[in-house]
């Protein structure tokens, strides 16, 4: 497992590159549902095993009525080389299902093994204030959000919406670990969730209510 901090250079540099490289079905596959009249939209693009847990929180949090789009690693090892960074996510399922929604919440994790935090970074400052103002309403942490994870580029797959500005939070392993039963977060047990897991989901529900 990844140490505290520690960046990896994406193996591929865009989706086209990726999809010539691996297969879908077998290496990565692709969900989602557009809820129509529902202005808002729940992403996870590391999802599956590329970032254990963002998958199940997007669905989790899309049964308040809203659309999702999860790209999932799917491979029995090595899901991290499937990830894109939000920047240069251009899969065209994504692009043109955030294209149509004015909000948008992208799940990401990051790997900090010993503290449970999110961070809070995109450029709807607005709506990033009412995620946290929940999240802490059911005393979970959200720490300042570091540069790296600002979340602020326009390219950004998180503010590529109709407004161009869109919520981007980042989990670490500590946290997400939670939602699962044992800490557990690995494919087989992932839906063994926990009452954490819950309130979180709820957190996100009131908010993008």
């Amino acid at each position: 497992m990844l140490s505290r901090g520690v960046r990896i250079i994406d193996k591929y540099i865009d989706f086209v590159q990726l999809a010539t490289h691996e297969e879908i079905g077998r290496d990565y596959k692709i969900q989602q549902n557009e809820i129509p009249h529902s202005n808002a939209i729940v992403t996870a693009i590391h999802g599956g095993g590329i970032e254990p847990g963002t998958s199940e929180l997007a669905l989790g949090i899309s049964k308040g009525g809203f659309s999702y789009y999860l790209f999932e690693g799917i491979k029995p090892s090595n899901n991290r080389l499937l990830h894109l960074t939000a920047t240069r996510f251009d899969e065209p399922n994504a692009l043109d299902l955030i294209g149509k929604n004015k909000i948008t919440v992208s799940l990401h994790g990051y790997d900090d093994q010993f503290i449970k935090n999110t961070y809070i970074g995109g450029l709807d400052k607005k709506l990033g204030a009412v995620v946290q103002k929940e999240l802490e309403k059911d005393k979970f942490w959200v720490k300042q959000v570091p540069s790296r994870f600002a979340g602020d580029s326009k390219n950004n797959i998180c503010n590529r919406n109709l407004y161009g500005k869109g919520v981007q939070l980042e989990l670490s392993i500590a946290l997400r670990k939670t939602f699962f039963e044992n800490g557990d977060f690995s494919r087989k047990n992932r839906m063994n969730t926990t009452k954490e897991f819950t309130k979180y989901v709820h957190a996100l529900i009131r908010a993008l209510s």
